[in-house]
């Protein structure tokens, strides 16, 4: 990425950092309930088999 597309992503997240936190938040906790779920499911399975 050039300098200059850096400095606008930094400008234009410092503008809109309410809706950047939100996105960031909400991919977060997908992506913890979606690794959550699948460690679980993994651990009952193997609970099943042993």
């Amino acid at each position: 990425m050039r300098k200059a597309g850096s400095k606008y992503l930094l400008r234009s997240i410092k503008k809109n950092w309410v809706s950047f936190f939100a996105v960031s938040f909400i991919a977060a906790t997908s992506i913890a309930v979606f690794l959550g779920l699948n460690y679980a499911s993994t651990a009952i399975l193997d609970e099943t088999d042993a």
